[in-house]
């Protein structure tokens, strides 16, 4: 189910997804001064990064301030390289939609391929640290696919392509076992059982895990109170420990950078003001190019996450609206349909821990396109007698049959 934070804590909640892959700092930044390294491969356009950063912003400020668990956590780089594996399959006003939510739409498709390409080669070659992003499109048996979709979205993005029957039912389970083994069983589900009208499942899955540059001591973990806007205050485990940090601090807000082993992974923490809710990207940036080195102490919770949402609304509030609607969806460059091919569901899920030796964390973003029969759905009610037999599909001889009138 998807969780929505109460409208006190929601913006605190940007501060705790700042660091986790090294992609969520402020929108200008460039990964290399996010990382403090420069990557083997060639850069990505920096327009997509940006889009990136920016995607999860917009999305955590359109999952609603209104009731609901008080954590979110998303994986922007896990939406936007599975809807940029959509995009490739878009045409029309349903591309252009999908390339202003992603912040590309100044580049040829051709560009974001390449773009997408070398992001994730950078994000692939990690010294120090865990971090994998992997891609997969399970496609329906059956269904007549374009070669070059699928050509595409394996060479760009090292999507796997596999072809199944949907009808089976453990046709799910396949999926899942993917997504379980691309993060270590963190996530261990992204969907249930698969819809009778889905034709294409394009997944993405990231797992990181990196220790502190300095752990915390345990011997210095000690419960602490954690005040919580509208709740009780609550008692919870915090770890300690003084150093030099890259720490700023702007009209009582306060952010520190905390780096994982090998310099590139940093936890980024930005603590609002008191009683503020207002901090978004603008504030995020300001506060990271103001960062430098200082002597100071950091007492963190210790803490788990997990979430999962549906992102549907969110991405029809952010613009991507043709996607969903049967009639105006355009995706003639996945595959040839009797009926039209739209975005059915997007879903994603996520999983952190942090903890005196360091961080570990995971996301799954499922996109299922969907079709409509040509023939109408039936509606059978078995409300009066009827027949029924048990049959042999390899023989087809009738092992039972019957007519109950009057079911017990």
């Amino acid at each position: 189910m998807t969780h929505r934070p109460s409208c006190r804590l929601f913006r605190w909640l940007a501060a705790v997804l700042g660091g986790a892959t090294g992609l969520l700092g402020a929108g200008p930044a460039t990964p290399a001064k996010l990382a403090g390294v420069e990557g083997k491969s060639p850069p990505a356009d920096q327009r997509l990064v940006d889009g990136v950063n920016q995607l999860g912003w917009r999305l955590l400020g359109s999952l609603g301030p209104e009731g609901g668990a008080p954590n979110v956590m998303l994986s922007p780089t896990s939406a936007a390289v599975a809807l940029a594996m959509v995009y490739h399959g878009a045409r029309g006003e349903t591309q252009s939609q999908i390339a202003a939510l992603l912040g590309v739409s100044e580049l040829q498709p051709e560009t974001v391929a390449e773009s997408g390409h070398a992001l994730l080669a950078g994000l692939n070659e990690v010294e120090g640290a865990e971090l994998a992003v992997a891609n997969a499109l399970w496609g329906r048996k059956g269904v007549k696919f374009k070669p070059q979709f699928f050509e595409l979205c394996r060479d760009a993005y090292g999507a796997d392509v596999e072809i199944t029957d949907f009808a089976a039912p453990d046709a799910a389970e396949p999926i899942n076992q993917w997504v379980a083994g691309r993060t270590h069983g963190r996530i261990e589900k992204i969907i249930g059982k698969v819809n009778p009208e889905a034709v294409l499942f394009l997944l993405n899955a990231v797992y990181f895990k990196a220790r502190w540059a300095v752990p915390f001591d345990p011997a210095e973990t000690a419960d602490g109170t954690f005040r919580r806007p509208g709740a009780e205050d609550k008692t919870v485990r915090m770890m300690s420990r003084s150093g030099v940090w890259r720490y700023a601090e702007d009209g009582g807000a306060r952010m520190v950078r905390m780096p994982y082993t090998g310099g590139r992974f940093s936890f980024v923490v930005l603590l609002p003001p008191p009683g503020s809710v207002r901090i978004g990207a603008e504030e995020w940036g300001r506060l990271a190019e103001a960062l430098k080195p200082r002597g100071g102490r950091v007492v963190l919770p210790r803490f788990k996450v997990a979430w999962d949402g549906r992102l549907n609304d969110s991405l029809r509030a952010l613009g991507m609206v043709d996607a969903f609607e049967e009639r105006l969806a355009d995706f003639s460059g996945m595959a040839t349909m009797k009926g039209p091919l739209f975005v059915g569901e997007v879903l994603q899920r996520t999983w952190l821990e942090v903890n005196e030796e360091g961080s570990e964390a995971a996301a799954a973003t499922s996109v299922e396109m969907d079709t409509k029969s040509e023939e109408p759905r039936f509606d059978l009610v078995v409300d009066r007698p009827f027949l029924c037999a048990i049959e042999d599909a390899r023989t087809g001889a009738l092992l039972f049959l019957g007519a109950v009138a009057d079911p017990q």
